[in-house]
């Protein structure tokens, strides 16, 4: 079920992470799978990759990190990509549950260029999916330089049923 979203861009040139898109006014207990995708884009204008990031509620649960490389390459090209997180219900010594992906490419077509199975290198998180119910979630974003436009669009929010 959709429960959420937004269809407008948000951009960033800023070379420290940012939120970028907040979709607000969520209830999803935490025993409730989440998937979240979005849509995401850089510019030419430097030879620096780009990141998205992700705040539930309060907590970011990784931070954008362009020099991480998990969403562009160091490529100065415009390049769009597609991600799609999966957050595992939270419950009792099971709090740690995330899944992810990103696929970019030249926006002029060709090979695709830059993509990651794990978010901050090797699947680490900052910190685990809160334990209260979901009440936003922020799409958070970097430029790996001033020269750089970092986007995101089309973010959506789905649940699962829970047995």
């Amino acid at each position: 079920t959709r429960v959420g979203g937004s269809t407008t861009e948000a951009t960033t040139a800023s070379t420290s992470a940012v939120s970028l898109v907040t979709v607000g006014s969520l209830n999803i207990p935490a025993a409730t799978p989440i998937f979240i995708t979005f849509n995401y884009r850089k510019t030419a204008g430097a030879g620096l990759s780009a990141a998205a990031g992700l705040q539930l509620n309060s907590t970011v649960i990784f931070e954008a990190n362009a020099g991480a490389a998990n969403f562009h390459s160091s490529t100065s090209r415009a390049e769009d990509g597609f991600c799609w997180m999966y957050i595992a219900p939270t419950v009792t010594n099971y709090t740690s549950g995330f899944a992810f992906a990103s696929l970019g490419r030249a926006t002029s077509g060709g090979a695709y260029v830059a993509g990651s199975n794990f978010p901050v290198g090797l699947g680490e998180t900052a910190a685990a999916r809160p334990t209260a119910a979901i009440t936003s979630v922020v799409i958070r974003g970097e430029a790996g330089h001033a020269a750089l436009t970092f986007g995101v669009d089309e973010v959506h929010i789905y649940t699962w049923g829970v047995a």
